[in-house]
C-alpha cells in the first residue's frame, strides 16, 4: 500500500475535488482500514450523507470487532477529519454519539482528527451517556498511560492554514495555538507521540 493515507475533509467534497482525490489515492469508498505491523488503522469520512453513513458505520463496527479479536493487534488508531470533542466549537456531535460508544467497546486507543486549526489532546475518555458533551475522564494524569482504558482524542489541524483559538476544557490535557506536526511512534507495546512546534 501507499505510504500516505488520506481521509476526506469538508473542503474535499467541493466540485470535482472528491473524485480526483479518491482516484489519486485509490479509494473506492471514503472509509477503509489496514494493518501495519501490530497496529490497526481505520480511516473514516466525516463528510458522508446519511445513506452512505449507514454503510460506513456497519463497516466500522465489523472492522473494529475483528481488530479487537486479533491477538496480533496491540493498537487501534482511528482517523477522520471533524473531531468529536474540541475546545474550538468544532465538535462533530452527530458522529460522536454513534462512534464514541463503539470506540469504547472495541478499545480504540487513539483518534486523530483535524478541522480545528490548532493542536488539542484529550485525557483518556469514555463516552458520557447522560451528558455527551462532557466525556468521562478515566485518567487525570497528562501521561504516561499504562494499560489504559479510554480513548485519547487528538486534533492536529496545524498544517499551515491560519490558526484558530482553543478554549481549555476539563477533558483536554494539552492545547497549542500554532503550527506544527505530530509524530507518533510505535515500538511493540509502547506508543509515544510528540508534537513539534
Amino acid at each position: 500500500g501507499s505510504a500516505m493515507k488520506v481521509v476526506v475533509g469538508n473542503h474535499d467534497t467541493e466540485g470535482s475535488v472528491l473524485s480526483s482525490l479518491m482516484s489519486k489515492f485509490n479509494l473506492d469508498k471514503q472509509y477503509y482500514s489496514f494493518d501495519h505491523q501490530n497496529t490497526h488503522f481505520l480511516g473514516l469520512s466525516s463528510e458522508l450523507d446519511s445513506g452512505e453513513e449507514k454503510g460506513q458505520f456497519e463497516f466500522a463496527k465489523a472492522d473494529l470487532a475483528k481488530a479487537k479479536s486479533n491477538p496480533n493487534t496491540d493498537w487501534i488508531i482511528v482517523y477522520l477529519h471533524r473531531p468529536f470533542y474540541s475546545g474550538s466549537g468544532a465538535d462533530n456531535t452527530g458522529m460522536r454519539d454513534i462512534y464514541h460508544p463503539l470506540f469504547q467497546k472495541y478499545n480504540v486507543d487513539l483518534v486523530l482528527a483535524g478541522h480545528a486549526h490548532n493542536y488539542e489532546r484529550s485525557y483518556p475518555l469514555n463516552y458520557n451517556d447522560g451528558r455527551p458533551a462532557r466525556p468521562l475522564l478515566v485518567n487525570h494524569e497528562k501521561s504516561p498511560y499504562i494499560n489504559q482504558i479510554g480513548t485519547v482524542f487528538t486534533i492536529v489541524g496545524t498544517g499551515g492554514e491560519e490558526t484558530q483559538g482553543v478554549d481549555s476544557k476539563p477533558y483536554l490535557a494539552s492545547i497549542y495555538e500554532g503550527f506544527g506536526c505530530l509524530n507518533v511512534q510505535i515500538h511493540g507495546k509502547s506508543l509515544s507521540a510528540e508534537f513539534y512546534t
